[in-house]
C-alpha cells in the first residue's frame, strides 16, 4: 500500500462549551490531516488523491485563495502582506478534514508556520461558516518567539459562526504542537466575559497511509457529514433551550486579521 510520509492523520477530540446564558456541551471524536505543504504532490494511493476525486482527496482549490494555487506559496505571501518576515520559513502543516467522496465542510483548519526547529511562528486560522464565507486570522507574538500551548493570542471576532452569538467580542488563541500531539483550545469572549470554550486535540502518531485511511473511514465513515450535522443538530437543542437568534449581515471585512498578545481582564 502506498505510503504518504510525511503527511499524517490526527485522531482528535473536539469539544464546545456554551457558558452563557445557558450551559450546553458536547464532545465527539473526528480525524483530520496533517500535510505538509511544501511535500505536497500529485502522488496518489488507492485511497487518496491530490485535486482528483477519491474516497479521500485533498483540493487545493478549498483552501487559502480559493484558486487551486500553491499552497505553500500562498501562505507566505499573505505573511508577508501582513508584515511578517518569511525568512524563518521552513515548512507550514495544514490540519483540516479531507474531502471524502469528493464533498467536505471544514468549520475551521490550521496551517501551523514552522522554523528550521519544527515550532511555530504563526498559526493560521482559516474559519468557514454554513453561509459559504470565509476569514482568516494570523495568530503570533508581535516578536515571532514560538508558540507554545500557554501563550494567549486575542484576535477580534469578524466573521458570524453561530446563530447564537453576535458578531462581536475576542477569541483568545491558545495552540501547541509537538512531535506526536497537536491541540488548539480557542475561548471566546465578550466584554471580558468568556461566552464559550472550545478545544481540538490529538495525536500525530499515524503516518498518512492508504490502510490507516480505511482504519479510519470505518471508524467513522461520513466524518465530514457528522460535523455538519452535529453543528445543525446543536442549533435545535439551542433553540429549544430558547437562546435568542441572532441576525446576520453578508460578511463584508476583510479577508485577513491579525492576532496579537493582549491580557484578558477575568474577574
Amino acid at each position: 500500500m502506498a505510503n504518504l510520509i510525511p503527511h499524517r492523520i490526527v485522531t482528535a477530540k473536539v469539544m464546545h462549551k456554551r457558558l452563557v446564558p445557558r450551559v450546553n456541551q458536547f464532545v465527539y471524536g473526528q480525524y483530520y490531516l496533517c500535510l505538509a505543504l511544501s511535500k505536497l504532490a500529485s502522488k496518489s494511493s488507492p485511497f487518496f488523491s491530490l485535486n482528483h476525486f477519491n474516497l479521500f482527496s485533498f483540493y487545493e482549490k478549498d483552501y487559502g485563495p480559493c484558486d487551486g494555487s500553491n499552497l505553500f506559496k500562498w501562505c507566505q505571501k499573505t505573511l508577508k502582506a501582513n508584515n511578517i518576515k518569511t525568512d524563518w520559513l521552513k515548512e507550514v502543516h495544514l490540519i483540516t478534514q479531507p474531502r471524502l467522496l469528493g464533498w467536505v465542510f471544514n468549520p475551521v483548519s490550521f496551517w501551523l508556520c514552522e522554523d528550521k526547529n519544527q515550532d511555530i511562528r504563526v498559526a493560521v486560522a482559516e474559519v468557514h461558516n454554513t453561509f459559504g464565507e470565509r476569514h482568516t486570522y494570523l495568530v503570533h507574538q508581535e516578536n515571532l518567539h514560538p508558540l507554545s500551548g500557554n501563550d494567549e493570542i486575542t484576535g477580534k471576532k469578524l466573521l458570524y459562526v453561530s446563530p447564537f452569538f453576535n458578531v462581536e467580542g475576542e477569541y483568545v488563541f491558545r495552540i501547541k504542537k509537538t512531535s506526536d500531539s497537536f491541540g488548539v483550545w480557542i475561548d471566546y469572549y465578550v466584554d471580558d466575559e468568556k461566552k464559550l470554550i472550545t478545544s481540538l486535540t490529538g495525536n500525530l502518531k499515524k503516518p498518512l497511509r492508504s490502510m490507516t485511511l480505511l482504519g479510519v473511514f470505518f471508524k467513522i465513515p461520513l466524518a465530514n457529514l457528522k460535523t455538519f450535522l452535529l453543528i445543525h443538530y446543536q442549533a435545535i437543542k439551542l433553540w429549544f433551550k430558547k437562546i435568542k437568534l441572532t441576525h446576520r449581515n453578508p460578511f463584508t471585512g476583510p479577508e485577513v486579521s491579525v492576532c496579537s498578545k493582549k491580557n484578558i481582564n477575568r474577574d
